[in-house]
């Protein structure tokens, strides 16, 4: 059974899941709109009262349909949607990590490493006050150091804060993590058009022989699968690592 000390952080991890799916939705809302017409269409053709020559039509209707979900006309379509998607990953994952990092602040200060803190300032801005009512949340948007779109930076943040490795968790999917986060990057500030500084993030993954500057950045269906399952797998091992720390209060 699991430890009722644990249900917040199972809270957020819910969150996270949720948005996950309603990126997929988004996705799919072309393949699902095919489908209920590809579906009226076909109900149409069991109606036996329909002429024959409006039956041929529909026919044809059914068989352009299934056409363009075959041939990946629909994937080609939405690969704006897939690049737009890979920037609410990374954003999702960063979201869900500073929640957890302010909750963790609120509701279980104890197992936050403070003293490899102590010698820091934390510099925070005035204008935090006045929308975050709650020390975890200050300080989670507060300290510079820390940024959750890219890996290094979590897990810097995962060992000075909190005394947690997670490299053996991931080393099978840090490259597309990696990916993602240039990614991320370049789609949101060169138009998606490879740059120097994608080239320097993913020089030590499998990829850096892949991408050359001013390539147009290509990501389909397949990608986005990719980059979501690393970060599920991302974000579930740092939650099974703090919920591994956090002690059953008394």
């Amino acid at each position: 059974m699991e430890n009722i000390d644990q249900d917040k952080i199972s809270e957020v991890e819910s969150q996270y899941h949720q948005y996950i799916d309603a990126i997929d939705e988004m996705i799919s809302t072309g393949r699902i709109v095919i489908d209920h017409i590809s579906s009226m269409l076909n109900n149409w053709l069991d109606d036996k009262t329909i002429m024959p020559v409006m039956q041929q039509k529909i026919e044809n209707y059914v068989k352009s349909i299934e056409i363009i979900k075959d041939n990946g006309t629909l994937d080609n379509i939405y690969k704006p949607v897939y690049k737009q998607s890979i920037v609410l990953l990374v954003s999702g994952f960063e979201m869900s990590m500073t929640n957890i990092f302010s909750l963790l602040v609120n509701e279980y200060p104890e197992i936050i490493c403070w003293d490899n803190q102590s010698d820091k300032k934390l510099g925070i801005d005035i204008n935090l006050i006045r929308y975050y009512s709650n020390i975890g949340d200050i300080i989670s948007r507060s300290s510079g150091e820390i940024n959750f779109q890219d890996l290094q930076s979590t897990k810097r943040f995962l060992e000075k804060w909190l005394d947690i490795n997670i490299d053996n968790d991931i080393n099978r999917i840090q490259d597309n993590i990696i990916l993602a986060e240039a990614e991320r990057n370049i789609i949101i500030h060169n138009g998606a058009v490879v740059d120097a500084n994608f080239l320097r993030q993913v020089r030590n993954t499998q990829y850096c022989k892949n991408y050359s500057v001013r390539d147009s950045l290509n990501i389909d269906k397949t990608n986005y699968n990719q980059a979501k399952e690393a970060f599920n797998v991302l974000f579930i091992s740092i939650i099974n690592a703090i919920k591994d720390q956090i002690k059953p209060k008394i």
